[in-house]
């Protein structure tokens, strides 16, 4: 809460309402393949042009943004708050991606390396594959029905977390791996993941970061 921070020599600046940025919390922030800063959060999504933010009067009203990402073809996604997932090809407008079977009341979206993507529901893994989507659920593997944050690692393969505290999830393509205290976790409560090029894995939990090389 507090508003979008910059970076200015060895200061920091904050950016609000005098540049057009009214959000009283920001969610995420994605910069485009063509230079374009967007920032998604409680009052709807805004992209900053010519020195102030605008707001994106397709997307105003419907909710929360909780996540942004750019495809490998160009394509802006957006997942909204109890709202779902909406796309925009370059030079197009925003249309509603509907995902059968699944709902997104806080999803998160990953642009996956091999130009697939892919988008944590209230009911599994799903991914968008040439126009084709694929959901898994426990009945497949998973831990949980309620996936959350989505990593890519070195190897090309997604880790996942849950809402709800039941570890960590790695994904190879195949199938499906979760990770617990017995494997030498800290915490089954995975708040964040990050994966770096030396091929660490990187957890936020409810102890303090860890950093991790998982067994194969």
């Amino acid at each position: 809460v507090g508003g979008l921070c910059r970076q200015e020599g060895p200061r920091f600046r904050v950016v609000g309402p005098e540049e057009g940025l009214p959000l009283r919390r920001i969610l995420c922030l994605l910069e485009d393949a063509g230079g374009t800063l967007w920032v998604g959060g409680s009052e709807g999504l805004f992209r900053r042009e010519g020195g102030r933010f605008l707001p994106v009067g397709e997307l105003e009203g419907r909710g929360w943004i909780d996540d942004l990402t750019q495809d490998s073809q160009g394509a802006l996604w957006v997942a909204i708050r109890d709202a779902g997932l909406w796309r925009r090809e370059p030079g197009g407008s925003f249309e509603e991606m509907r995902v059968p079977g699944q709902d997104f009341s806080s999803g998160r979206l990953l642009s996956h390396s091999d130009g697939t993507l892919y988008a944590s529901g209230d009911h599994g893994l799903s991914r968008y594959h040439r126009g084709v989507w694929t959901t898994w659920t426990p009945a497949d593997g998973l831990a949980d029905d309620d996936v959350y944050f989505l990593a890519e690692d070195r190897e090309g393969r997604i880790w996942l977390s849950y809402h709800s505290s039941r570890g960590v999830t790695r994904f190879d393509g195949q199938g499906f791996r979760t990770f617990t205290l017995r494997d030498g976790l800290h915490h089954m409560a995975v708040y964040s993941i990050g994966a770096d090029a030396r091929g660490n894995v990187w957890l936020g939990t409810a102890h303090p970061l860890r950093w991790s090389r998982p067994p194969c």
